[in-house]
């Protein structure tokens, strides 16, 4: 609920002191009595029949459903989801085609935005690097990185693949390789 916060904030900033609405749309119904026990200054908007349906995907009434759940994210003011999401990147795409710009009106909590099939990037380490902990890796100076995900804290996740261990890295010691794609 963080970056729903800091929205509300920026827009209590501007002047508009708008209901504080979310709508939520999760596959896990249970979140719905937790959101309004956790957050009672927030109208939680939503349906708990629409999430129980999630995992029936193949029948018919799941699909509009999940549909219906894509077109309300499009329209959103803001959204906060996960960009491994099927459903938050096709949001995020319908809302690009509604508005010239929606990166600002968007915050993704896992990814930087991908499709399936595409090119995957590849980092290659300007700067050694000496892990801090179990979760970092180690860098050479030239080694190559398919990055993963960007974690937006100052790393990212990727496969070394000098040493084929996936591991956090500095981003900063990195630059992309737009010579070297792997397909």
């Amino acid at each position: 609920m963080y970056h729903v916060e800091e929205y509300y904030k920026l827009k209590e900033l501007d002047g508009v002191n708008d209901t504080k609405r979310i709508y939520l749309a999760t596959d896990e119904p249970t979140l719905f009595d937790e959101a309004t026990l956790k957050y009672p200054e927030y109208d939680i908007i939503g349906d708990p029949e629409i999430s129980k349906s999630a995992s029936t995907q193949k029948l018919d009434g799941s699909i509009i459903n999940i549909n219906i759940e894509i077109y309300l994210l499009a329209h959103c003011d803001y959204v906060v989801c996960t960009f491994s999401s099927n459903v938050c990147r096709l949001a995020y795409e319908i809302m690009n085609s509604l508005q010239p710009d929606a990166s600002a009106k968007f915050t993704s909590l896992d990814r930087a935005f991908f499709f399936h099939g595409q090119v995957r990037k590849l980092n290659v380490a300007l700067l050694s690097h000496k892990a801090y902990g179990p979760e970092e890796m180690d860098l050479e100076v030239g080694d190559e990185i398919e990055e993963a995900g960007n974690h937006w804290d100052g790393y990212s996740k990727g496969t070394n693949l000098r040493t084929n261990k996936i591991l956090l890295y500095p981003t900063f010691k990195v630059k992309c390789n737009p010579t070297k794609t792997q397909q």
